[in-house]
């Protein structure tokens, strides 16, 4: 549930290599139109109309404040918010929560387009490949248990599987290195990179997150208390699938 932008020298990187309007001037202005931001900076650069409400957390722990403070006192500098750039420094993040609860993407952009006529909405849903004619993608092979579908499209397929299903599934369609896709018995190569070594090929970058775990003592508030113990009973007694839409 962290909400942040990003770096912006990330982005410009992404421009400076060829990927034309992913530059960070070219991005903060969908950023800011993407979120309603309860937090507003001096800068005014969070947005304020967007679907996506986010905003810091209500009640903040005094080991991060007590953290904030020491970090101050070595040089650092304390950021009014870490989005809008991102710059270097320590404050706090924000979250995509509304009233105690999770916002996910689902309550921001699917739910209020569901009423929408070209729009359909399929659950259980397990996609298997990609459809090709040639170079282009046409559509998707999916299953619903055990039957298979296929749909095509004649405008645009938009692929959004995270960071580890999406590529494996464009591998499957035969996207990706001719010899490695090979070596696992796809044969019908869709496109073949130029070889290279795994690091250059799939631009790897390595993002070094130490942790530091400490304990302390604190008396909680006894509506925090109350809050745990209803959570944990309703962990208890709702199955997991019921839980997925609980707390979606």
């Amino acid at each position: 549930m962290i909400w942040v932008w990003g770096h912006a020298a990330d982005f410009d990187q992404w421009a400076y290599a060829g990927d034309q309007g992913w530059d960070y001037a070219s991005l903060r202005p969908v950023s800011k139109s993407i979120e309603t931001c309860a937090r507003q900076t001096s800068s005014g650069e969070r947005g304020s109309h967007g679907p996506m409400h986010v905003g810091p957390v209500a009640e903040t722990s005094p080991l991060t404040v007590s953290f904030l403070k020491a970090g101050e006192e070595m040089g650092h500098e304390v950021l009014e918010g870490v989005n809008a750039p991102l710059r270097d420094g320590a404050g706090f993040m924000d979250f995509n929560i509304k009233d105690g609860r999770r916002f996910s993407v689902v309550r921001g952009y699917l739910l209020p387009a569901l009423e929408r006529q070209n729009l359909t909405l399929l659950t259980r849903a397990r996609v298997d490949a990609l459809s090709f004619q040639r170079s282009r993608c046409t559509g998707i092979r999916f299953r619903i248990g055990t039957e298979q579908f296929e749909v095509n499209t004649d405008r645009e397929t938009v692929l959004c599987a995270g960071a580890i299903e999406l590529p494996r599934l464009l591998m499957l369609s035969g996207v990706g290195n001719a010899e490695e896709l090979r070596r696992y018995g796809v044969f019908k190569i869709i496109h073949s990179s130029r070889p290279s070594s795994p690091k250059r090929r799939h631009r790897w970058q390595p993002h070094p997150a130490p942790r530091a775990s400490f304990s302390f003592e604190a008396q909680r508030k006894p509506r925090h208390r109350m809050y745990m113990l209803c959570l944990a009973l309703l962990w208890w007694v709702f199955p997991k699938s019921s839980r997925m839409r609980l707390f979606r």
